[in-house]
């Protein structure tokens, strides 16, 4: 007749097994070969605290649940009854998961470790598959082998009434303040288990007796009779309850002995460990004190690159920190990649440590150094992923990360830029004091995080002439700007769509009015500082016509000049000799056609240019002036136009070639 495993089981061993039956009626058999062992951690009540992601700090997690030695089956913390002892010496054979598992609570030192076996299909549980060992109550082997359905509570047979009772006996009779409910408890098993046990050696002893009673022999002061001393059955169960009282009090003077030779052995491993630590201390500090001398004589700083094959490979073959272990095929492990941080956990199967490892040190985010080296380079984050791929470094933050990292940082280096500038700004007010000038002169420049569509842009006052103490032209304001960055999603009737804001910017309009924003803000911060200074402000400008409408109502700039056109007309004179004598012709036709235009928008004239229009006038009406042709001219520029008996002034084109006028 074919018969279930769990009475297979009992049927090996009906005195010690016994089975049990579950809530959702799968079944566990508990194996009470083993004595139980209280410890002192069973003195106070404490449970597991097991967070939901626990594995990611697993660590810490253990080390705050080292002296558990309780489980809780209710919220109320005040019922004491509803608190389980975890004891040494509590195992069973269970089925989870579709697998076979034995589960028993060992003993280490003062504290708890629980072992389990896992059989696979082998309702026999003669062939193991796996096994390891752990100090949270079996939380890790159900996440590794991902049972669901069933709490530990439940997997371990702690909603048996029988055996709660009889675990929380247990610890009554050591510490007696604890379970006082259940003090005159005692499971049917062991109460039958016990009479019998005691009729044994009764019998037992009688026999030796038998043997040994002579006339008037006296045993232990006991006299012997031939056919026995007739007791009443209540003096007979008296004398078997005395019995049984002595020796449970020379069991307790027992246990209490190897309690303290076990303490005794602990001070001595203890003392041996110190000497060791100290020896692995003075170890380590050698080994540093090598490093560093390495590092100064060879000059190596941080130039080694490990390839992930060495790196994984150095990992897993390194020893255990407990117990050296250094047999991988006792080890299990869990990788777990974030950007350029690669960190694995080894789990030793034969003492249940976990050690830790990772390419990052403690405090380092390679990724975040990654986006603040792209930032100081003044590289974009696809430039910068392809040098590193060349490199071989494929494994990279994605794209959404890599900003994330960088936005962090903006706000700490606007600051800072902030701080500089008004630095700055003050030493150029003084040095333009000492010189004894009456304005300021900047110019000003403005960059785009991207060449359309920008979403953010800076710009910036340049102090235009030499500043001690510093290598390179100061910047004296410094303001950015950046659009509000919104995302789409639907909304709760899955239908609809609304706009979320990611990170709310400062600026709503198109990406063409961000220089003149930018402009009018740094106009904002430095005005007031100089009219303290009683300073008047130069500004070279690009010449766009917004910008310089802006400019032209501001009391304070004395002056305007065109920063590109000076810029370019530099590298004429240096490259063409001979159009030298053109520079006073050009300067005056370019900055009155820029004044013009900027009037003529500032007065909402229909005849206003757009900038596309005035590059136009500055380049072919300023050549077609110099030919004496005024078709192209402004009136407001050139007085030629409506005065033709005036004659043009020396240098003209009129006397070039074509070449020549091309080559212009």
């Amino acid at each position: 007749m074919t018969r279930n495993w769990y009475d297979l089981i009992v049927q090996k061993n009906p005195s010690k097994c016994q089975s049990y039956q579950r809530i959702n009626r799968s079944r566990f058999v508990v194996d009470f070969s083993f004595n139980f062992e209280v410890l002192p951690l069973h003195k106070e009540l404490s449970e597991f605290s097991i967070p939901k992601n626990f594995y990611n700090e697993l660590e810490k997690t253990q080390q705050k649940n080292m002296s558990v030695g309780y489980m809780h089956l209710h919220n109320n913390i005040l019922d004491e009854s509803s608190w389980v002892p975890l004891l040494p010496g509590y195992v069973i054979y269970t089925s989870l998961g579709g697998l076979y598992f034995k589960l028993s609570i060992e003993r280490n030192e003062d504290s708890l470790q629980f072992f389990w076996q896992e059989f696979g299909k082998d309702f026999t549980f003669t062939s193991c598959k796996a096994q390891g060992r752990e100090t949270l109550g079996f939380y890790l082997m159900i996440k590794q082998y991902n049972i669901k359905n069933i709490s530990v509570v439940s997997a371990l047979g702690f909603n048996e009434p029988t055996i709660v009772t009889m675990l929380q006996n247990t610890v009554h009779k050591i510490f007696s303040h604890r379970f006082c409910q259940n003090s005159n408890f005692q499971s049917p098993l062991t109460t039958i288990l016990k009479e019998e046990t005691l009729v044994r050696n009764l019998k037992r002893k009688s026999v030796e007796l038998e043997q040994l009673c002579e006339k008037d022999s006296v045993i232990h002061g006991i006299k012997l009779e031939e056919d026995g001393k007739n007791l009443s059955p209540k003096f007979t169960q008296a004398l078997m309850v005395m019995h049984e009282k002595y020796k449970s009090t020379c069991y307790n003077a027992n246990r209490s002995i190897k309690r303290l030779k076990t303490k005794i052995d602990q001070l001595n491993r203890e003392n041996f460990d110190l000497d060791s630590e100290i020896d692995l201390n003075e170890k380590s500090e050698r080994i540093k004190k090598a490093v560093n001398k390495i590092l100064d004589e060879k000059k190596l700083g941080s130039t080694i690159l490990v390839s992930t094959e060495q790196y994984l490979s150095l990992v897993l073959s390194h020893p255990c920190s407990h117990c050296c272990n250094t047999d991988f095929q006792k080890k299990s492990y869990h990788v777990s990649c974030a950007g350029f941080n690669v960190a694995i956990d080894l789990d030793c199967q034969l003492c249940g440590t976990i050690d830790s490892y990772s390419n990052q040190s403690k405090g380092t985010n390679f990724s975040h150094l990654v986006a603040a080296s792209t930032l100081a380079g003044g590289m974009n984050h696809y430039a910068m992923q392809a040098a590193l791929a060349v490199m071989g470094i494929t494994a990279q933050s994605c794209k959404s990360s890599y900003h994330q990292y960088q936005s962090r940082m903006f706000p700490a280096l606007i600051l800072k830029a902030e701080e500089s500038t008004k630095q700055a700004l003050k030493a150029a007010i003084t040095h333009t004091l000492t010189e004894g000038k009456k304005a300021l002169t900047i110019g000003f420049d403005c960059s785009w995080s991207h060449s359309r569509n920008a979403k953010q842009a800076s710009g910036e006052f340049i102090y235009l002439e030499e500043l001690e103490g510093y290598g390179h032209k100061a910047v004296v304001a410094f303001h950015v700007v950046e659009k509000s960055r919104i995302t789409t999603k639907k909304g709760k009737d899955g239908t609809s769509e609304e706009k979320v804001v990611i990170h709310q910017g400062n600026f709503d309009a198109s990406s063409r009015q961000m220089e003149h924003a930018i402009l009018i803000a740094l106009l904002e911060q430095i005005i007031p500082i100089l009219e303290e200074s009683d300073l008047l402000l130069e500004v070279c400008i690009d010449g766009d016509l917004d910008s310089n409408k802006t400019l032209a109502n501001v009391p304070i700039v004395n002056n305007i000049d065109i920063l590109h056109t000076l810029y370019c007309f530099a590298i004429v004179k240096k490259q063409y000799a001979r159009y030298h004598n053109f520079e006073q012709h050009i300067m005056r036709y370019f900055n009155g056609c820029v004044f013009t235009a900027g009037l003529r928008k500032k007065n909402n004239d229909p005849n206003a240019p757009t900038n596309e229009e005035l590059r136009y006038i500055q380049v072919e009406g300023l050549i077609q002036h110099l030919l004496n042709n005024h078709d192209l001219c402004w009136k407001e520029v050139c007085w030629y136009k409506e005065n033709e008996e005036l004659q043009l002034q020396a240098p003209t084109l009129q006397s070039f070639t074509k070449t020549e006028i091309e080559g212009f």
